[in-house]
């Protein structure tokens, strides 16, 4: 298991249960919101994916 496996999985189940991006991006290390959106908005649901896309294109 690579520390990315690691900080991916993490992320995932923090978006997962629905916390903001702007804490997830502090506790993962990410600096832009489209990034994370890239690599994790397939664990949102669609309402949040929906609302994110159109606020970040």
């Amino acid at each position: 298991v690579r520390p990315y496996d690691l900080r991916k999985a993490f992320a995932s189940r923090l978006v997962a249960s629905g916390a903001d991006l702007r804490t997830v991006m502090s506790l993962t290390g990410h600096t832009q919101v489209a990034v994370l959106l890239k690599h994790y908005a397939h664990v949102m649901d669609g309402k949040q994916r929906e609302v994110l896309e159109k606020a970040f294109g």
